[in-house]
Parts: C-alpha cells; structure tokens; sequence
C-alpha cells in the first residue's frame, strides 16, 4: 500500500514536473529561436551526461547504503558534499588547462561552458541529496526536489523573458541560480533529518565506489543511446538542425517519465526492504505500458505537427517529420524502461550491463560513421533502431527468467485496459 502511495505521489510530481518543463520549453523556445534552442539543448545535455558520468554512482549507492541504515545519512551527506566539490575544481582545472570543452561543445561560447560547469557540480549535488531522501523514504522531501528546479527556473525565466527579454546567458544563469537554491534547500532538510539520528555511522569510499560504478556504466549507455544524437547533431551539422531534434527529444522525455518514476520506487522498495518485485505486476505494467504508448503514438502522428507549430512556432515544423522516424522509439521505450527497472531492482545483473554498453556503443559507432552523410533524420533512425534491439533482448531475458508467454508479456487484454482506467480514476480522486 505504501508502494501505491509514494508511485501516487511521485506520478503526480512528474505530471507537474511534466508540465513545468513543457512550459518552460516553450517560453524558452519561443523567445531564442532555432539555433540557439541547439545550443541549448547542447549546453543541458552536456550537463545531464557529465553528472550522469560523475554523479550517479554516488546518487545510486546514497539510495541503496541509507535504505539499508539510516545511521549512515550524516557521513554520506558529508561525502556527498565533498566529493561534488571535488568534482567542481576538476572540471574547471579542466576548463582551464585544455581545449576539451572547446572540441566537444562546438558553437558554444566560454561564458555558457562556465555557466554549465558549475551548475554541473551543483546538480549532482541535490541529486544525490534527492536520492538520500529516496533512501529513506521522504517521498514528500524527493518530490519536493524533484520540482523545485525547474519550477523556480520557469518563474525566473517568466518573469525575465516578459519584462527584461532574457537571452541564453541569462536562461542559463537562472538555471545555475535554480540548482543553487535546490541544493541549499536539500542540505537544510538533510541536516534537520540527520539532527534526529542519535547514533551515526561512518562509510567507506570503497562502499560508493562498488554500489555505483554498474549504475554509472549502465546509465551513461543509456543516455548515449537516447541522448547521443544531440551532440553528434552539433558537431557534425549545426545548431539549427541540433534545435529541431532536441524538439523530438521533447517529446520522447515526456512518454519516458512514467516508466521512469516505476523504476525508481522499485529501486527504492528494493533498498528499503529486500522485497521481490511481483513478476506478474511487472509484466502488467509491460503490458499497459505498450497499450499507453501506442495511444500517444497515434495521437502523435495525427497531432503532432500541429501541436508543434503551436506550442514552438513554425521554425520548428521540421521536428514532426523528426518524430515519424523515433516513432518506434516512443512505442518501444515505455515497455523497454519498466523492464530494465525491474533488473535495476535486482542489482544489474551482468547480462543487463553487457546489453548495454553493447547498444551503447552500436549507437556511437552508427552516428561517428554517418551523421555527416545521411543527416538529422538518420540521427532520430539510430535511436529507434538501437531501443527496438535492446526492446527485444531484453523481452527476451525476462520471458527467460520468469517463465513467462510471450503473449503474456506483448498483448494488452480488456482487463488491463479497464485496470489502466480505474487506476487513473483513483490517481486523480488522489489528487483532488
């Protein structure tokens, strides 16, 4: 019941969270034009995947050291400080001493790289402050976080686009003050929790090291096969054709949040009590997950031009046909999230890291090879030919492991459209 309860809650963030972002998306969008809306996804990508590479290892083992012993909350919370600090003086040593930045974010001025590094520092951060409180259980305290950026960012960006006519510097600069006021937010509510602990216990590097490098690789692939797009986009066509992407990626974001939120409470039931995930709930979940998607693929191939000429501007009409070839990317990644949740709750087996960093790397050879010659509509192919493999290998490994018919784990049935409907029914009397 307590499970219901915190994927209620945290649905309902990710329905503001959602809907934040969309607005936040199109004030942005609206106000930058197509070519700095490139430079803007690549500047926030770049974030995302430098955290990622840097930061889940200690957001993963936070959740899963602090569920097994809250006594460990005080050191971790100190470590976690440190080592984000650390990390900041590595990346402006590197911005510093080297061109790296240079060659991997062409287009990009020094000034927003700057802007970026230290927002990187801060989100991995109140990442991992997010994640200790996902560890124990403070639903309410995670979500909180999880809204709190972009809510902020969008009253500043609001307010600065209407009035003081915001730029990207000034966009990112009310990112990076956004992170700042988060991450102070989380360190209070941390310390006030960790006042009420009377005995604390110390933790080893080694401990953080061991829990979150599987995490770190098998996420970093996962973005690559996402997300690596934007960055080959930029580096080998132009800003303009980065911007009608990352549109399509928008999009994509959006039917990706629900398997998301399913996956990390998993996690964090996994943490917490050692409990064994139900294998027939989860291949519900795959089942009704399908059933959403091909729903919102439908209604994106019949709306979708017209909702992005309508939310972006006609700047970016090009992104429909970008979204026809991810199409079975947005059917697949639903299904695809839940399952790979479900391995994530159990520790990442092997075969999951394996899979992988083997699509991984498929997706970083096809994009090195071709982007150049065949363009952005071959970008946006990668990705749906790469999730349909790691779709049907892991189907595959689950039919394996729990014995389960194909069809069983495939085909929708009446009952779970009419469970999909009376959950949603309760969602919103919850809400209310």
């Amino acid at each position: 019941m307590r499970f219901i309860k915190s994927f209620s809650m945290t649905f309902s963030s990710t329905i503001l969270l959602t809907i934040f972002g969309i607005f936040n998306n199109i004030i942005i969008t609206r106000q930058i034009g197509v070519v700095d809306r490139g430079k803007y996804s690549v500047i926030m990508n770049f974030i995302m995947i430098i955290a990622l590479v840097l930061g889940e290892g200690i957001k993963r083992s936070n959740t899963i050291i602090v569920g097994q012993n809250k006594n460990y909350l005080t050191n971790l919370t100190s470590k976690t400080l440190t080592i984000s600090f650390l990390f900041l003086v590595l990346l402006w040593l590197v911005f510093n001493l080297t061109n790296f930045f240079d060659f991997f974010l062409v287009n990009i001025s020094n000034n927003l790289i700057l802007i970026a590094i230290i927002s990187i520092g801060l989100y991995i951060f109140w990442q991992s402050l997010q994640a200790l409180f996902l560890g124990l259980q403070e639903i309410k305290l995670f979500n909180l976080l999880l809204i709190s950026t972009i809510s902020i960012t969008l009253i500043i960006n609001a307010i600065g686009i209407t009035f003081f006519n915001f730029r990207l510097n000034e966009i990112m600069l009310s990112y990076l003050f956004a992170s700042f006021i988060t991450s102070i937010l989380g360190f209070f509510y941390v310390k006030n929790i960790g006042q009420k602990i009377v005995s604390h216990k110390k933790v080893s590097l080694n401990q953080i090291i061991n829990l979150g490098g599987k995490s770190t690789l098998s996420g970093l692939s996962s973005f690559v096969i996402v997300r690596g797009g934007i960055f080959f986009s930029n580096f080998y066509l132009d800003p303009k054709q980065t911007g009608l992407y990352s549109i399509a990626l928008l999009f994509f974001e959006i039917i990706q949040k629900i398997p998301n939120t399913l996956g990390t409470l998993v996690l964090s039931r996994t943490a917490n009590d050692s409990a064994k995930t139900d294998s027939k709930n989860i291949a519900k979940l795959i089942r009704i997950m399908f059933l959403v998607n091909f729903i919102f693929v439908i209604l994106l191939v019949f709306l979708g031009k017209l909702v992005i000429v309508l939310l972006f501007g006609k700047a970016f009409n090009n992104s429909y046909s970008i979204i026809l070839y991810m199409l079975p990317a947005f059917f697949l990644i639903g299904p695809s999230s839940v399952i790979h949740g479900f391995y994530m709750g159990k520790g990442y087996p092997q075969k999951i890291i394996i899979l992988n960093v083997i699509c991984g790397l498929l997706t970083l050879g096809l994009l090195f090879i071709f982007t150049e010659e065949y363009g952005i509509n071959f970008v946006a192919s990668v990705s749906s030919i790469i999730i349909t493999i790691w779709t049907i290998v892991l189907i595959l490994f689950f039919k394996i492991d729990t014995k389960f018919k194909g069809s069983e784990i495939l085909f929708p049935s009446k009952q779970d459209f009419m469970y999909l409907l009376n959950e949603i029914k309760t969602l919103f009397k919850r809400m209310k």
